[in-house]
């Protein structure tokens, strides 16, 4: 708990620094807000390893072996931090590096594992994953590294690396009006909108006002 607490703290710091109190208290504060819960069908991902090697980025693995030799190289503490939360958790993540330093990163929880934590979101959004599927959260890529597709490629390699451990399918969810997140993963990543949902949240207290049959 202490080190959720820590978590928190540190990434609202941040959240605040970098967006201002206005954006932070939106983030945390909603009462009606449309989310879809996407889906991706890993048989159909691809390796675009080398078009991120053109943007200098390459990705690499987070659990509990590699964070020791990566947690000093986060560029910003916040992340550092919520991943030694998540690690605690039992999740494991991917890190987006350029010039050997940590620029990004994503994480994903596979209920079937051993002594692994729930995630809230699948208790929150009511996603029920099937054996052999992943849920993806928390996709973070540094502002002024965005650009000629990186975020898009970070996600689409990650896809392709859980395919990899022989997942077939991811579950993940965004926000209608978050633009560049639908861009991402829908057009260019090809999720599938499963479900659409009307939610709140209070702070820490999340809730679904209303769904769509499907």
């Amino acid at each position: 708990m202490r080190k959720y607490i820590r978590s928190q703290c540190v990434a609202a710091v941040a959240s605040i620094r970098n967006d201002g109190v206005k954006a932070f208290i939106n983030k945390i504060i909603y009462l009606h807000r449309a989310v879809y819960i996407i889906v991706k069908d890993l048989g159909e991902v691809d390796d675009h390893t080398d078009l991120l090697r053109r943007l200098n980025l390459v990705i690499m693995e987070i659990n509990t072996s590699t964070f020791q030799d990566i947690k000093s190289r986060f560029y910003l503490k916040a992340r550092a931090v919520r991943a030694s939360y998540y690690l605690d958790r039992g999740y494991d993540g991917y890190a987006l590096i350029k010039d050997q330093r940590v620029i990004g990163d994503t994480w994903y929880v596979d209920p079937y594992k051993s002594n692994i934590s729930s995630h809230i979101d699948l208790k929150w959004l009511g996603i029920q994953l099937p054996e052999g599927s992943v849920y993806n959260f928390d996709i973070f890529v540094m502002p002024s590294a965005r650009g000629k597709n990186a975020s898009s490629l970070f996600q689409g390699n990650v896809l392709y690396a859980l395919r990899m451990k022989n997942y077939t399918k991811v579950y993940g969810y965004v926000f209608a009006d978050n633009i560049p997140g639908m861009w991402n993963a829908v057009a260019v990543n090809g999720f599938k909108k499963a479900r659409l949902l009307e939610v709140r949240r209070l702070v820490w207290h999340k809730g679904v006002v209303s769904k769509s049959q499907g």
